[in-house]
Parts: structure tokens; sequence; C-alpha cells
């Protein structure tokens, strides 16, 4: 069979799918996902977009069609522009050909299509001439076309003229000789060298592929193998894989009501970060960017935008190298564009968590001074990254994009990422990704609102795979749990001390959100409970601590020490904590508290080195080499009864702190802790005794790793 030609091929692909035209009408609406490895093969380029569903756009000014397929498939497959043609009956071919043609406003069906491998910077090993290097990846190149006044190419139109083999192949080389163009802008491809980078298609990738309502999966994995087997065509194809949005929770009896200092006492952060600054000795340099993986942003739902312009950061064109100018991608899609799909339920998710991570109404609203909207600006912006796609109208979220967002993030410099998403297929591919991708990342992941225990070998990712870090290579992922402002866990929180770091405040957290009106929208301030919205102010929290140059571990390691303790998480959260963002924040001095005369008292300042040593479970410990220390009583005026601690690892590339967890306290009113307090001129001496919490100044000049 595999001697047929692929005219032949085509007939009986074509044979096959009216049949299946004929006979399920009322088939059940799916997608599958589909990798090209030959991104130039026209009999997969026809028969995807035979039976994928077509999308109609309006276009822009200035917008061509090769705009439009460059945006959606990464290439311009000739297949491709004739199925776009018979779709589109009533556009002429210099329409279609003519970059330079009046679409704007135009209503053009586009069908579905597979994205072509993504260009990745490749360091050259040898001295070598660009058509030596296609010519390894066994890709056709028109070396000539690149050189000249204008080596620009009318994609579009010289895909209309192809009509033969022949015709095919020479194309094709034009073709990949543009996009190598478009891909390494400035590259002077007559001197390259070894050592020199270059942008190359060297990287297949998954898209979803929405399948038309009368086709169902059987019958279109039925159509791709019968491809493959007729055509030896080089593709992956299997059933799409959907994630779920952790979204708006009930908190139920929870004490959720409003009060200045919740979710964040602000004073106290900006006495810390002011304090941060003396300390420091200058500025910040340039503000750092956290991305908000969730269903996207729609500016328009926000008029008037409560964000200032700054604090919206900016994003290459998705999938390519270039200049950063959007604030959002769609990487489901494979789109420069965050908005999410109309009917998406809770379409507004994304831009609410932001709101959460820029402070909210507190910072943002219209009673907030100059001096709270300029609080955060230094620090970082935030940009979006949506998962969100729709299917025959119904909108559903990409668990492959979350993968996506890995490398989207690596591509862009940004180390935090915020997700407020889970899935529980392909875990095993999201860990290889994690340990290809994510040694240089921070993950702040919302444990889910189900309130039910991780497993220890859960199958739901990314939550699962905070806590210790023992499952995944190199990954620091920080899941975040929810408590109310009584300081208990919200009933809806998952957690499990294996997997949910910290908690933090998850509940009357103060949102902006976009409410509809018959004119459009308004913005509307609401109050959220979720780990969805407990999130954001840890990476909050971590975007600030990186623009004090500490690396992702460092991070996650800062945010474990300085929670504050609370013996009835023990088994509940990795930490046994809830998040504390001004001692977070404290990096450049130890945080002392400690008993004086039945009361408790605050010090920031260093601890003078000593052979103190706290016993922890029959061993000894230096408290030089604890980056915490805390002392838990029972009551306020009884004994020390147990001792919890963090011990400093010395392994930079990992959380660098080990825990050595709850034990029974001994020897601590014989030992004494001298603290020098900022500002005095002799150190205090205390018992080990009278000491409530000891944390220690972060490990800075870190980053890097």
């Amino acid at each position: 069979m595999k001697g047929r030609s692929c005219a032949m091929t085509r007939c009986c692909l074509y044979a096959f799918m009216a049949a299946s035209l004929a006979t399920t009408a009322a088939a059940q609406e799916s997608s599958l996902d589909i990798r090209l490895i030959d991104p130039h093969d026209p009999a997969v380029a026809t028969l995807i977009a035979r039976i994928g569903q077509s999308t109609t756009v309006i276009h822009r000014p200035d917008e061509s069609i090769e705009d439009v397929i460059l945006e959606r498939c990464g290439t311009v497959q000739p297949a491709y522009v004739t199925v776009l043609r018979d779709l589109n009956p009533d556009l002429g071919e210099d329409e279609i050909g003519n970059t330079g043609a009046d679409l704007s406003g135009r209503s053009v069906v586009y069908p579905a299509c597979a994205l072509a491998p993504v260009h990745e910077p490749v360091a050259l090993t040898q001295t070598v001439f660009i058509e030596r290097i296609y010519q390894d990846l066994q890709l056709a190149f028109a070396g000539s076309s690149l050189y000249g006044a204008d080596a620009s190419i009318n994609l579009a139109g010289a895909a209309v003229q192809v009509g033969t083999t022949r015709t095919a192949r020479g194309y094709e080389a034009v073709h990949n000789a543009a996009l190598f163009t478009l891909n390494n802008v400035g590259v002077d491809t007559r001197r390259l060298e070894f050592g020199d980078f270059v942008s190359l298609p060297v990287s297949p990738r998954w898209t979803n592929i929405s399948l038309r309502p009368e086709i169902t999966m059987t019958e279109a994995l039925a159509s791709l193998a019968l491809l493959r087997e007729e055509s030896a065509s080089s593709f992956e194809a299997a059933p799409a894989i959907t994630a779920s949005l952790i979204a708006q929770a009930d908190p139920g009896d929870g004490e959720c009501s409003a009060s200045p200092d919740w979710p964040v006492d602000w004073a106290a952060v900006r006495s810390v970060l002011t304090e941060n600054h003396r300390l420091r000795g200058g500025p910040l340099v340039s503000a750092t960017t956290v991305m908000v993986l969730d269903t996207g942003f729609d500016a328009e739902e926000l008029q008037p935008s409560p964000f200032h312009p700054a604090t919206l950061g900016a994003l290459r064109p998705v999938g390519r190298m270039g200049p950063k100018r959007f604030v959002g991608v769609n990487l489901a899609m494979q789109r420069n564009d965050a908005r999410p799909p109309w009917r998406l339920p809770n379409r507004s998710h994304g831009a609410e968590v932001a709101s959460v991570l820029l402070g909210g109404p507190s910072l943002l609203g219209p009673a907030a001074s100059q001096a709270d909207r300029d609080l955060l600006r230094p620090y970082f912006s935030v940009v979006f990254a949506s998962v969100a796609q729709s299917s025959h109208d119904t909108p559903f979220l990409s668990g492959r994009a979350i993968r996506d967002a890995l490398r989207e993030a690596n591509d862009n410099e940004i180390s935090i990422l915020n997700i407020s998403l889970t899935a529980i297929d392909e875990r095993r591919e999201f860990i290889r990704a994690l340990e290809d991708e994510g040694r240089r990342l921070l993950l702040v992941v919302a444990a889910g609102n189900s309130g039910t225990q991780f497993e220890r070998h859960t199958w739901s990712w990314p939550g699962g795979l905070g806590g210790s870090s023992t499952t995944v290579r190199n990954a620091n992922v920080f899941t975040v749990g929810a408590h109310d402002r009584a300081l208990q866990m919200l009933s809806f929180s998952r957690w499990g001390p294996w997997s949910v770091d910290i908690l933090a405040p998850g509940c009357g957290i103060p949102v902006y959100s976009g409410a509809a009106e018959a004119e459009g929208y308004r913005v509307e301030t609401i109050e959220r409970a979720g780990t969805s919205f407990a999130a954001p102010l840890v990476s909050m929290t971590a975007a600030i601590l990186e623009m004090e140059n500490l690396s992702p571990p460092a991070i996650k390691s800062r945010l474990l020490v300085s929670a504050d303790v609370d013996p009835a998480l023990e088994r509940l959260v990795y930490s046994s904590g809830r998040l504390n963002i001004p001692i977070a924040l404290s990096v450049y001095q130890d945080v002392l508290r400690y008993r004086l005369d039945g009361r408790e008292v605050l010090v920031r300042g260093s601890i003078v080195g000593s052979d103190a040593a706290v016993g922890f479970c029959g061993e000894e410990v230096l408290v030089d080499d604890l980056a915490r220390f805390t002392v838990i009583r029972n009551g306020p005026y009884d004994e020390p009864s147990r001792v919890f601690g963090w011990r400093t690892s010395v392994d930079p590339d990992s959380v660098a702190v080990l825990p050595l967890g709850f034990c029974e306290a001994s020897n601590l009113r014989t030992q004494d802790l001298l603290f020098h307090v900022e500002g005095e001129q002799q150190p205090r001496s205390l018992p080990l005794s009278d000491v409530i919490d000891l944390i220690r100044r972060a490990p800075l000049h870190v980053s890097g790793v």
C-alpha cells in the first residue's frame, strides 16, 4: 500500500471523509493534539484542514492573508492555501497573494492547521554555510533569496502559483529562507562561525485541533492512521489533553470579613521595603516580570483600566524571536492575543488574579495615594499566557499548553509563573518538561479547591509537585493552600504535607473584574475566595524577592523558612505555616521574636556567632547552621515543649533549606543567644528558651542558577 501515489491517498481520504459526513451528523464534539515532524507534507496539511474546525477572522487594517496564516500556522503551505481558496470563493487570487491588498473589515474563513516546528536558538559547532545547515536538517533552502535590497518574500502569493512537485520544492526552499529571515533579524548568513547562534526550526510542537462537529475522534484518528500508512507522513496525533481552572470557591464558615490589613498589611510591607532600600544602598536595576498562566486577559473588559501601563509587561511573538510587544499570548492557539474565548466560564479570572498580584484596590483603587500606587511598580510587571480555546463554541483549557508555558517563560527571560490550573493526564510528560525547562523557573501554583488531600503519588499536576520537590529533578514548584482571617485552613483548600508548601489568605480577597452591561463592560470590585486568589499573594512576594537577587530555589527557601509556624499545620502543609510577607521580605537582616516580661518583642539585626546548639530529635545543630528556629509552647506562659527548624543546605542549585521538623525541646535554658539589634551598641543576650522565632537573613547574590 505504501507504493500508492499521493493522489490515490487523497482519494481514499476524501472518500472516507465523505462517508463520515453522511453518517455522523450528531457526532460528539472533540479535539485532538497533533505534532508535525515535516511541516511541508501537503497530504497532512490538507487532511487537517478538512477534518478540523475552520475559524472566521475579521481582518484588521494592514493585515494580509499571509500575516494571519503565519500567525496561526507558523508556515504557509500551498496545500493549505488551496483549501483556503475553496472555503472563500469570493476571494480573488490577488487578494490572497498580495500582501498589500486591502482586507480591513473583511471576514475570511481559515481552515484548521497544525503548527510548524518552532525556531529555537542553536549554537553552531563549526563554521558553515547556512545552506549546509538546512541540508543537514533535510530541508530545502534558497540561500540566494536572502540577499539583496529586499529579502522579504510574498509567501502567500507564491503558494497560489504552486502546481507541481517541482514548483512545490522550489517554493519550500524560498519559504524556508523567508522564515529564516523573519526569525534571525540582523544575522549575516555570509559570516556564520563557530559559536554563533542562529534560530532554526528544530522543535516540533503540539497543536490542538478542534474537530468539525460531524467528525468523531475515532474517525479523525483513523484518517490520520490511513494517511501515515499510505504516504509515510511524519507526525504524531492523540486525543487532546484538557486542564481545569481553579476558580472561585465557597468560603463556607470561614472568617472572611473585611479588614484594613487583610489580606496584606501594606504598612508593614512598606516599612520593610523602605528598610531594604536603605540596606541595599541603591535603587533596583529594573523590574522583573511575572507570567499569569490562566484564562487570559481582555483589556476591553476592564475600562477604565485599573492597571497602570507600567504594570503590564510585554512578551515576544509566541514561538518566535522578536521584540517584546504583546501583553499576552495564547499558548493553546499559538496567537499573540491573550483574550479568552467569549463563552469561556470565568473568562475574567486571569485579570482578577493579576489585580491581586498587583496589590488589588488597596494599591490600584481611586482611594490609593500616589505612594501606594508606586509601592510595587519598581519591582515587577505582569504578562498573560492563556491556555484557553474553543471547540464548536465550547471553550476548554489545553493541558499541553501548560507545558508550553515553561518554554515561553524561558524564551522571555521570565522566572516566576502564577498558575491556577490543574490537569490529570500526561503527568510524566509535564515532569519531563519541568526537568528540561524548570531549573530557572519558580511555578507558584494554586493547590485547588476540592478540599481533598494530595496523595503521595497523586496524578494531578502541577500542584501535586510542590512540597519537598523530591518528585522532579531541578524543578521549583511552590503550591499554595488557603486560610481565613482566623488563621484556620479553609475547608475548600487542598492539603498534603508532601505537596502543599504554605497557606496564604484565601477568602475575602478584593479583586477587579469586568461586569457586562448593555453598552459593554464596566470595572467592578468584588471579593473572591479560593486558592487561586491566595497564590498571587505568594507570587507578588516572590517577584520582590527576585528583585533582591534571589534565584528560584532561594525564593522557595525564603518563603518556606519565613512562614508563621503553626503545629496544627504539621500534617497539612510542608512548611507547617502561613505566608508572612513582611518577614519573607526582610532579606538583609535576621529577625528575632522573643519573650520579655510576659510580652512579645520583635527586633531585626544579626546574631553574634556562638557555639550555641539546639537538640533536634537527638541531633545537636548549631544555631549558626539554622535558617529558622522556632520554640513551641502549649500556652504563652508555659515552658518550651517542642522546637521546629530548617537547616541551611550547602547545595546552591536546589532548595537551600532542609526541614528538621518538630522535636522535643531540650537543653534550651542552659544556652544563650547573642543578638545585635540594629542601632544598638551592645548585643542582647537571652536564653534560647525565651526565643519564639529566629529567621535568618536570606543568602543574597545567588541568582543566575
